[in-house]
């Protein structure tokens, strides 16, 4: 693995009428061996009338660092322990070693 690398998820909301729109941008870093995170929120997200910030991260204008995925994102990654998990990975094909993110 390189010294240093660095993965990006867009995040989306979905509006109450049905399209489906990108709010934030996470990003994962690697360097030696110290895994980061960042989230900001695109201007896309201040731009939706019935958008609400997500739960602990409430400041649009705020970038959010941590050594640690924040809750509301870890809060959603299926657990490997749950029965349907290989299931789950099987549909997304995906390897059961996959990372989380």
């Amino acid at each position: 693995m390189p010294a240093q690398s660095e993965r990006r998820l867009y995040v989306s909301w979905r509006h109450p009428q049905g399209s489906i729109i990108p709010i934030g941008l996470l990003t994962q870093r690697l360097t030696q061996g110290e895994q980061s995170f960042e989230f900001v929120y695109l201007k896309t997200a201040e731009q939706q009338e019935l958008f609400e910030p997500l739960p602990g991260l409430p400041d649009l204008y705020q970038k959010y660092t941590g050594h640690r995925l924040f809750p509301v994102f870890a809060n959603r990654q299926m657990p490997r322990e749950r029965p349907d998990y290989d299931a789950f990975i099987q549909q997304l094909d995906l390897s059961a070693e996959a990372d989380p993110l």
